[in-house]
């Protein structure tokens, strides 16, 4: 969702964005914790090029509240695929 909403915020609409995380849970002070996150992002887009699309992922990712939520204590890497 904040990856769709950055798009918009600049000027591109999206006609597809799919978007999966894997993550892992580590035991840690007996409980559990998240301690990393891997996040896909793919998305369809017309007019925009691969080194925009990057940017505006990596805009997206450091702007979304779940990944601001999750980001202290926590590895979150991205990949970020546009669909041509």
């Amino acid at each position: 969702m904040a990856f769709a909403s950055t798009l918009r915020k600049n000027g591109f609409t999206p006609k597809e964005v799919e978007t999966n995380a894997e993550c892992i849970i580590e035991s840690e002070d007996g409980g559990r914790e998240v301690t990393r996150v891997w996040l896909h992002v793919r998305g369809e887009v017309p007019n925009l090029d691969n080194d925009t699309f990057q940017k505006l992922a990596k805009e997206a990712e450091k702007g979304c509240p779940v990944s601001r939520l999750l980001r202290n204590g926590t590895k979150i890497d991205l990949k970020a695929d546009l669909i041509t």
